[in-house]
């Protein structure tokens, strides 16, 4: 449960920083500063998905660990 309430609170600025940017497009063009929103962006994104990325690895590896077994045997 700890980890929804970390993704959903990740989602949540990701959404914000969005948000804030398409509210703001000319400035932030004019700035120059769309490359900046685009980097905080994607870290915030990939903070949801290394989870997923490290489930997805488990599973494989378990799925490996049991075909072991059952043609060692």
């Amino acid at each position: 449960e700890r980890n929804t309430i970390v993704h959903n609170k990740i989602i949540q600025e990701a959404t914000t920083l969005t948000v804030e940017c398409i509210s703001n497009i000319r400035t932030v063009r004019q700035l120059g500063k769309d490359k900046d929103f685009s980097n905080q962006y994607n870290a915030l994104i990939d903070q949801t998905q290394l989870p997923t990325k490290t489930i997805v690895a488990l599973g494989f590896l378990s799925g490996i660990r049991h075909s072991i077994g059952r043609f060692a045997v």
